[in-house]
């Protein structure tokens, strides 16, 4: 058997040692167990949903009212029509602010390829400007649409979320799934 004498060896048996060592020590982990502690009396394992007295009263001391409950439930139909004509808006200012920035780009698109081609046929000074004043416009009217679009599908999403929460009439799966939870 060879000595360990050269520092090579002597750091890779170091390195097998720590390795080993390592690889044991979740195995090991199990076999010690820790006490189990008792749990606080006050504590409230299974009501996070309800509110605390703390949370029911106001700084005076006062109870106040907590008709306004967080909890899923029933909307009136004035709601549901709010959530589906903002669904909507959100749906078309998406569709519009789409169709803008695709459509504007394009044109800045060709109106950059004008300019270029104005270039190697001579352009004027006057038709540079009016080219480029042309392009700029493009290209922020296509900003702006990618912005509507962005704005809209950001709307379309919260609605969406919040109807979800409410067992509204936009998703319909969901909508099934609240008549069995209710008729549970």
């Amino acid at each position: 058997m060879k000595s360990l004498s050269t520092p090579a060896a002597l750091l890779t048996s170091v390195a097998l040692l720590a390795g080993s060592l390592t690889a044991c020590a979740p195995a090991l982990s199990y076999t010690q167990r820790p006490t189990p502690r008792a749990l606080p009396s006050d504590l409230q394992v299974g009501r996070l949903a309800e509110r605390t007295t703390f949370e029911q009263t106001d700084a005076s001391g006062e109870r106040i009212d907590t008709s306004d409950d967080l909890s899923d439930g029933d909307d009136s139909q004035k709601q549901q029509r709010r959530r589906k004509g903002a669904f909507v808006g959100g749906v078309v200012a998406s569709a519009i602010g789409g169709a803008m920035a695709i459509g504007f780009g394009a044109a800045g698109q060709i109106t950059e390829n004008q300019l270029d081609d104005g270039y190697n046929d001579g352009l004027t000074r006057a038709e540079e400007t009016d080219l480029r004043d042309r392009g700029k416009a493009f290209n922020g009217v296509a900003i702006g649409g990618a912005a509507l679009a962005v704005a809209g599908l950001a709307l379309t999403a919260i609605v969406l979320g919040i109807d979800h929460g409410k067992c509204g009439e936009l998703i319909k799966s969901r909508r099934k799934e609240c008549e069995e939870d209710a008729a549970r």
